[in-house]
């Protein structure tokens, strides 16, 4: 078993997503990528701090892989019709987002609501060349900054051998 890791760290102290979208923004600096020859285990983690500009609003913090979103073991595309592809996975955008956590939310009191924000995922990889990046999208008015981000990536090779109970993720 060979097992190695590997962090990368938020280029720019504040990361400004300012408009409402469907689709993911990278976050610039929370990129990583690997080729390998054998299939891998990716133990993926996320930390920073993020803060909400105003109430009653939601962000999400998600990882990319290869350019799609990484939800529940599937790989979808990075748009608004992502529940469309994978209905199993909920029946819109807001609902498959909500999956696995990453969810940042605003209650109703005032404006500039900052807390710790984290995601982690686990994903067992086929062999080639891959890219994983942090990505973070608001649904409503205002903006969702995220601070001092940190991704970390553990990388795990098993004997083939062994059963892992995971399977690749499915691409949509």
């Amino acid at each position: 078993m060979a097992n190695s890791i590997y962090l990368r760290y938020q280029e720019t102290f504040d990361s400004t997503i300012g408009v409402s979208s469907y689709v993911f923004s990278k976050i610039p600096g929370l990129t990583f990528a690997i080729n390998h020859d054998r299939p891998m285990l990716y133990r993926l983690q996320f930390q920073g701090s993020c803060v909400l500009s105003t109430r009653d609003n939601n962000g999400f913090v998600r990882f990319l892989i290869d350019g799609r979103v990484l939800i529940s073991n599937y790989l979808v595309n990075n748009n608004d019709q992502r529940h469309l592809l994978a209905p199993e996975l909920g029946s819109s955008v807001i609902e498959i987002d909500h999956r696995g956590g990453g969810m940042i939310y605003s209650g109703g009191g005032g404006a500039d609501v900052g807390m710790a924000c984290s995601k982690s995922d686990i994903v067992y990889m086929p062999q080639g060349t891959h890219i994983v990046e942090v990505a973070a999208r608001m649904r409503d008015l205002g903006a969702l900054h995220v601070l001092g981000g940190q991704l970390s990536i553990e990388l795990t090779q098993y004997d083939s051998d062994v059963n892992l109970g995971l399977s690749h993720p499915v691409i949509r």
